[in-house]
């Protein structure tokens, strides 16, 4: 599936970044490419920092969020579609050639092609966090206050999913994923949206150092 592969990327990168770690000899015959592999967590956290932030703030206690902060949450995602919707297509690509490349990596030479090809890939994820940067500038969000909303959005997407779309959802599911029914109703119209943007917001989460940041006190 797209969705899975997409959200594959950090891990392939990763673990080719492990094999760097654990190989000094491969480190050394291919240093500047696996060099550059690893600056990349650190370039993503960079741009992460331009972003506007709001230092002391928390999600509400009912962890409700209002109309406006979905509809706010809403737009960042759809402008972030409109910009880059052929990046996430060339995305999706590349994340589907890296792994089929990195299973079947065999000599030396095979990982410095591995290498070249996920130098692609990690560009164009570079890109899609300077998007979302400008769309939150945009949007007037924090990125403290959108990383919660795009948080607590997918717990009611995946208990809507879950709950086959009905109106009302699941008992367990809203105990599972520690969501009310009044959020889930408030994302419903909006599923197509942030279900392609899932993808995305599985990058972020996963990134070292530059992923999503939930403020203190909504910890899991």
């Amino acid at each position: 599936m797209k969705k899975v592969a997409i959200g594959c990327l950090v891990v392939a990168l990763l673990a080719m970044l492990g094999v760097a770690a654990g190989g000094f000899y491969l480190y050394q015959k291919f240093g500047e490419g696996f060099a550059e592999l690893a600056s990349f967590s650190n370039e993503y956290h960079q741009i992460q920092e331009t972003a506007p932030r709001q230092p002391g703030w928390s999600p509400p206690p009912d962890r409700r969020p209002t109309e406006a902060q979905i509809e706010a949450l809403v737009a960042v995602e759809a402008g972030l579609l409109e910009t880059i919707e052929s990046t996430i297509n060339e995305l999706d690509q590349r994340i589907e050639e890296l792994r089929d490349r990195f299973e079947a990596a065999r000599g030396l030479g095979d990982i410095r092609e591995l290498v070249e090809h996920g130098r692609g890939v990690t560009d164009l994820a570079l890109a899609y966090k300077c998007r979302q940067v400008a769309e939150l500038h945009e949007a007037g969000l924090s990125i403290e206050e959108y990383n919660w909303l795009r948080e607590i959005s997918l717990r009611a997407l995946f208990v809507y999913q879950g709950s086959g779309g009905a109106e009302e959802p699941e008992p367990r599911l809203l105990e599972a994923w520690r969501v009310d029914p009044a959020t889930v109703a408030r994302v419903a119209p909006h599923v197509e949206i942030l279900g392609r943007t899932l993808p995305l917001a599985l990058i972020d989460a996963m990134m070292p150092g530059g992923g999503m940041e939930w403020p203190e006190g909504d910890e899991d």
